[in-house]
C-alpha cells in the first residue's frame, strides 16, 4: 500500500485564492482527507 500526500494547507490556500469562503474550503480540506485516508475495499 502507498501513502497519499496531501497538504490541506495547500488546498485551503488554493481555494481560498479561487474565492471560495475560508469556513467552506476548511471543511473541503477535512472531508477531502477524510476520503483519503479511508480505508480501501478490494473488490
Amino acid at each position: 500500500m502507498s501513502a497519499l500526500a496531501f497538504d490541506s494547507h495547500k488546498f485551503i490556500k488554493r481555494l481560498t485564492e479561487a474565492g471560495i469562503p475560508l469556513g467552506q474550503a476548511e471543511v473541503l480540506a477535512d472531508e477531502q482527507t477524510k476520503l483519503i485516508d479511508e480505508p480501501k475495499i478490494d473488490g
